[in-house]
């Protein structure tokens, strides 16, 4: 994630070893969602989201990756 704090401009980069399908998912730590699941190809439809510290999750077929973020 760059940049870490989030703004509006944020973008989640990564590369796959195959490719298919991802979505991505905000979480807070606790693991409740916080807005709705995307498809990862698209602008997330996420409405402003509380400063505080969340997961954001990609997962695929073959496993998920998350990482830490901090929206202030």
């Amino acid at each position: 994630m760059f940049p870490n704090p989030l703004t509006a401009e944020s973008v989640v980069e990564f590369t796959l070893a195959t490719s298919g399908p991802v979505e991505q998912h905000l979480t807070d730590l606790l693991g409740r969602p916080v807005g709705l699941a995307a498809p990862a190809c698209k602008p997330c439809p996420c409405r402003r989201t509380a400063a505080g510290i969340y997961l954001v999750e990609l997962r695929t077929a073959n496993g998920r990756s998350a990482s830490k973020v901090v929206i202030p």
